[in-house]
């Protein structure tokens, strides 16, 4: 029988179903699946492990029943499922008793309900973490039960109440139910653990008793089934005609209910999970024998979510022996593979974010760590509660805000990038709030042994309830400025062994760890064998471990080999991922250049006679230049405008007062310096767009090279605002002597220009002509972050940042690096 390995492994997911929902209303163990058909599917008849025995499994085969050769596949599943239960030890669950010689203990992570995120100081920048969580927080409060369940309500035949939501919620289609299922559950679940907030509980308590008595209300093939639309997306899902995953929704549903009764120790969700788990099972059943095994994997391939994953947990709870069952390379079912090496010991599914609890090799945290604060740290939009990202867009001269748009096809959303409140739920949603709400899920692991052992391998303020050891654990992480060269963080804690992860961005050359004030010997607890950690065992009472790390930048290549992008590298300081600030039209390419723009002169940086990074990044001190920062408006009737530069020509505009956070906000900021020092407010300033370090605004009112003409033509000066008002500025040419720039009144209010004392029509010194000569200095619409950095590009400078700390801003992530003169 030939199939897609991708088919086989949706396979097993689903047929997991009938065996834990068996377990729970008979007591019995019910198998479909066997690794036998699958492992052969897949053209392997031995992985080496020492628990399977090829030959003694043919035997075994040859002594199927008569009566029951030639019939429903899922017999000879049954009789293979019960060899291995006998040759196993039966159905214990037990992952120590199964798992192979040598493969050690896991690490267990700490309790969530354990861990406390701190917010650190105002000034600290760890504390974005404390943040993240504390906006998912107001979401989830804001988020109404009834609103959560109207369209499963409505599917039941229930009253609804008040009114649905929208998006990929909305009534009718067919992934609505997805976010009030597993998405919005498990982040209620694991946020109530986090923070203690018992409205959380409440409120999903009501949603667990609305779903139960929706899935009382039906008549469905019997009994247990839960949706949000009838029964005949799965027949279309079964006939292979088009249905939009259903099972995926289905999982997220089973998924959050599970979670309600494990996290949260809501009975009735366990009681809807297994009633689900019987509905569907029979589902499976039915149509693998009215049709064959080959047509449930053809209805397979599909999304399907990690349904094999929540089949795992809920084994954990029912102990039905389901250890003959198999699972590929769709991601949710990587998920559920790695459930699996938990429960029943097979070390051929060790994937994805556990290898790290499995190995205890840092590389795993030092990749987790990458994704966290670079991935997702981002992915919502500041503290903006319900807003957040389809995907991150990478690519040259994007922005989160016009980006993330699903396929043709799709319902319609939020036509910008960021989705809403109300309106959006994408697949997304749910998986970024379930995200933000384990932020302290993989901060802290705890080791097995003599004395208890304790691995910190993400540096997150935070404390840590380490009941196995009588200890309280304190993280504190320095604030870090781009001009650091070393990241510090420290920690207080009878007889325990402390490991922190000594990131793979840093080094031990340099590197100074202290105990209570007394310095330790790196080389001696820090070695390779150890997976990059710093082991201290003692007794600990009121100590204080200090880590002093080195920080630098440094270049990653893009993960093309093709010899057109060799030069093509991102930039990074420490595990931040730094993104160039640039205008939001892409380059215009030519013969020269690549039709995708990405090396277009626009991304290219001079790396001309650098031996390293450093020779074309400087680190920018954003303590001290914040202060030379302002935006210059003007009032017209009843509209502010901003002095501004245009994104289409470099020239100067004025704009409506930008929205916080939007791109606009960085064109209508700029830097005022002093050439010589002393006050902004002097003979001789340089005007500096904020997202061009080393350009400024020229006397011809357009962006250019600071100083390119070797005289006049970038300086200003700076002078008390010719209408006299308090607090305003003007700006006279330092090219020509008694012109001033000024913004056109009326119908042409966007216009900037010069005028001249003694133009005559009232330009000489009259009241008009000095109202349109003076600003306003008011508070800057943007300012640097304090991971600032300037890079030198070949025809502008570029202003880098950390990608997750963009909300609206068009950026770069990836530069070309040439040699070559710049312009002069």
């Amino acid at each position: 029988m030939a199939v897609s390995s991708a088919a086989a492994a949706m396979a097993a997911a689903l047929l997991l179903l009938l065996c834990a929902a068996a377990s729970v209303r008979r007591g019995a163990a019910l198998h479909l699946c066997t690794d036998r058909l699958f492992h052969n599917m897949q053209g392997r008849h031995d992985d080496g492990l020492p628990h399977l025995a090829p030959a003694e499994e043919a035997t075994w085969m040859a002594l199927l029943p008569r009566r029951l050769r030639g019939g429903a596949a899922a017999a000879e599943f049954d009789w293979l499922a019960l060899y291995r239960g006998l040759t196993r030890g039966g159905g214990t669950g037990s992952a120590a008793a199964r798992r192979p010689p040598g493969a050690g203990e896991m690490l267990s992570p700490a309790p969530l309900h354990d861990v406390r995120l701190d917010a650190g100081g105002e000034s600290s920048s760890s504390s974005m973490y404390w943040q993240a969580q504390q906006t998912k927080l107001e979401y989830l409060l804001y988020l109404d039960p009834d609103r959560l369940t109207w369209t499963f309500r409505r599917q039941a035949g229930l009253p609804t109440v008040g009114d649905p939501y929208g998006g990929w919620e909305a009534p009718g289609g067919q992934l609505s139910g997805h976010f009030t299922g597993c998405h919005c559950h498990v982040c209620v679940c694991l946020h109530w653990h986090c923070t203690g907030n018992e409205t959380l509980r409440e409120n999903m308590a009501r949603v667990v008793d609305i779903l139960h008595s929706c899935q009382k209300a039906q008549k469905k093939m019997g009994t247990g089934y839960l949706a949000t639309y009838s029964d005949a997306v799965f027949d279309a899902y079964e006939q292979l005609d088009e249905a939009w995953s259903p099972y995926y929704t289905t999982h997220k549903i089973m998924q959050g209910l599970l979670d309600q009764y494990t996290l949260a120790g809501n009975k009735k969700g366990l009681g809807v999970v297994v009633w689900m788990a019987d509905y569907f099972s029979s589902r499976v059943k039915n149509l693998i024998r009215k049709y064959t095994i080959q047509r449930h994997w053809e209805a397979m391939n599909e999304e399907t979510g990690g349904f094999n994953d929540v089949m795992y947990q809920l084994y954990t709870i029912t102990k039905d022996d389901i250890s003959g069952l198999h699972a590929n390379t769709h991601l949710p079912v990587l998920v559920g593979a790695q459930k699996r090496y938990e429960v029943v010991g097979d070390v051929v599914y060790k994937v994805s974010r556990n290898l790290f609890r499995w190995t205890k090799e840092a590389k795993y945290a030092d990749h987790y760590e990458r994704l966290l604060i670079n991935g997702m740290m981002g992915n919502q939009r500041g503290t903006q509660p319900g807003v957040m990202l389809y995907f991150l867009p990478m690519g040259p001269g994007r922005s989160k805000s016009v980006s993330g748009r699903p396929p043709s096809g799709l319902p319609p959303m939020n036509p910008g990038g960021w989705g809403g409140p109300n309106d959006t739920f994408w697949c997304c949603y749910g998986t970024g709030i379930e995200s933000f709400s384990k932020l302290g899920d993989s901060i802290y692991f705890l080791e097995e042994g003599k004395a208890p052992g304790l691995c910190i391998i993400q540096y997150i303020p935070s404390t840590f309830d380490w009941k196995s050891a009588g200890l309280t654990v304190r993280q504190q992480a320095k604030p870090l400025f781009s001009t650091d060269t070393y990241f510090e963080a420290s920690g207080d804690a009878r007889l325990a062994k402390v490991s922190v992860r000594i990131p793979s961005w840093t080094s031990t050359d340099g590197a100074i760890t202290t105990l209570n004030g007394e310095k330790l010997d790196l080389t001696a607890s820090s070695n390779s064998s150890n997976g990059g950690f710093i082991t201290v065992t003692k007794l600990w009472l009121e100590d204080t471990l200090t880590l002093k790390f080195p920080i630098a930048l440094r270049t990653e290549a893009i993960k093309d080999d093709r010899p057109e992008y060799e030069s093509i590298q991102a930039v990074l300081f420490g595990p931040h991922l730094l993104a160039g600030l640039t205008h939001g039209n892409l380059p215009v390419t030519d013969s020269n250049h690549s039709n995708d723009g990405l090396t277009s002169g626009i991304w290219e940086v001079n790396a001309t006679g650098a031996a390293s990074v450093a020779g074309w990044v400087t680190p920018l001190p954003s303590a001290s230049l914040n202060s030379q920062l302002v935006t210059l408006t003007q009032s017209s009737g009843e509209r502010t405008l901003v002095l501004s530069v245009s994104i289409a020509d470099g020239r100067l505009e004025m704009q409506d007062q930008p929205v916080p956070g939007s791109d606009a906000c960085v064109h209508a900021t700029f830097r005022v310096y002093a050439i010589a020092g002393g006050e902004v407010e002097g003979p001789d300033v340089t005007i500096e767009p904020f997202d061009m370090p080393g350009m400024a605004v020229t006397n011809a009112l357009v962006v250019g090279r600071a100083g390119s003409s070797g005289g006049q033509d970038t300086v200003f000066h700076a002078v008390p605002g010719l209408d006299g008002a308090p607090g305003s500025v003007s700006l006279e040419l330092g090219s020509r002597p008694g012109c001033f720039v000024t913004a056109a009144a009326g119908a042409n209010a966007t216009q900037v220009g010069v005028g001249c004392l003694g133009d005559g029509d009232d330009r000489g010194g009259g009241t008009e002509f000095r109202r349109a000569a003076s600003f306003v200095r008011a508070a800057p619409m943007r300012r640097y972050h304090p991971l600032s950095f300037a890079a030198r590009g070949m025809e502008r400078g570029f202003l880098l940042e950390p990608l997750w700390s963009l909300q609206d801003e068009f950026y770069t992530v990836y530069f070309s690096l040439v040699s070559g003169d710049a312009d002069s």
